[in-house]
């Protein structure tokens, strides 16, 4: 029977590399822990993890890393530690989180090298250095055998997640370019046929915009639904995709909006005079948009996307963000969390803001 022993978390939430579980050398050695052995922590979420040796002071053995995060424990939370047998998995399959992900894993299928006597649960992150760009590859454990914790062999199967399936007809996009648009670890060689697709659906528009029923343009727009909602969201992304795509131009984007609304205005017997003036600044450096969070919280009307920026802007120190937001949430991210979604920050060509109008109410018609 495998001995156990309850130990307080230490999580410095505050450094990404910082999240420890500390292990007095007097009780590693009544679990009979001498080296790295393995060890369960029975946290909120079970996972293990391989213990590293201490730093400070010499007596002090010290599980590291992320696996206060699996786990799902945060500073002053208590765990119980089991020292634990682990097989060799015969297969592990992950879920790459980001490009760097898909890339690196795709090789660990011929070398696992870089995992080797690592040791996994269903549902850990993973987190991986690249050599060659110095990035950071981040996997989810989707599954292993055998179940429940394994640790690597240079046997090991390693497979990854293939992104599902969309099962939306062809569009614009066809379903193959939008799982690669969509999923992080994924890129599209090429946009030469996606553009020009687009340019003939903006000329399809065009012929709709005069041609288009009233009742099956209601069909689309005045539903009150998920799918409803989903256009409706979608067309404030498309509204901005076509103010960008006229900056490019040079064309007067704020006459081109005024003139669209009042055309329409027109196919109603109203005479509309629209007015778009946009007042363009430039926007605050992530250090003075944090300052002014910690000034005022997240209460002024720019205060989400001065959140956005703050949270992925890498020349933020982690530790400085969630300091400013422990006077704002209940319980702020660790600077893990927070490295995490900024790797995810670069997944996309542009990042919009939150939008601040989501979506209106419709009144209720027969389609």
């Amino acid at each position: 029977m495998s001995l156990s022993t309850e130990v307080e978390v230490q999580v410095d939430k505050y450094d990404t590399g910082g999240s420890t579980i500390t292990l007095p050398g007097s009780t590693a050695a009544e679990l009979g822990v001498t080296g790295t052995e393995v060890l369960r922590i029975e946290g909120r979420t079970p996972t293990i993890v391989r213990k590293t040796p201490g730093t400070t002071p010499e007596d002090t053995a010290v599980v590291s890393g992320i696996a206060s995060l699996n786990a799902n424990v945060n500073d002053g939370h208590t765990v119980t530690l089991t020292l634990v047998d682990l097989p060799t998995a015969g297969a592990v399959t992950l879920n790459p989180l980001n490009e760097e992900a898909r890339v690196v894993g795709e090789a660990l299928g011929s070398d696992p090298t870089p995992v080797s006597e690592m040791v996994v649960s269903e549902g850990d992150y993973i987190a991986l250095d690249t050599s060659s760009e110095g990035n950071t590859a981040y996997f989810v454990v989707y599954a292993v055998k055998p179940d429940p914790w394994v640790q690597f062999g240079s046997d090991t199967n390693i497979d990854l997640v293939q992104p599902e399936p969309d099962d939306r007809p062809r569009s614009i996009l066809t379903p193959k370019e939008r799982v690669q648009l969509t999923h992080p670890s994924l890129v599209v060689e090429s946009f030469d046929d996606i553009t020009v697709r687009l340019e003939q659906a903006l000329l399809d528009l065009q012929v709709l915009a005069t041609h288009l029923p009233d009742k099956a343009l209601r069909s689309v727009f005045a539903r009150d639904d998920d799918d409803g909602y989903a256009v409706r969201s979608a067309v404030q992304d498309a509204l901005s995709l076509l103010y960008l795509g006229l900056q490019e131009n040079n064309d007067d984007v704020e006459a081109r909006f005024a003139e669209a609304v009042r055309r329409a205005e027109y196919t109603h017997d109203v005479d509309a005079h629209v007015s778009l003036d946009v007042v363009r600044e430039d926007t605050l450096p992530a250090d003075v948009a944090l300052q002014r969070i910690d000034e005022h919280g997240l209460t002024y009307s720019t205060a989400l996307a001065d959140y956005e920026r703050v949270e992925r802007d890498p020349s933020v120190p982690p530790g400085d963000v969630i300091r400013v937001l422990e006077g704002t949430y209940e319980a702020p991210p660790t600077a893990f969390e927070l490295e995490l979604e900024r790797a995810f920050a670069t997944y996309g060509e542009r990042l919009f803001p939150p939008a601040s109008v989501v979506d209106v109410t419709t009144p209720e018609e027969d389609l």
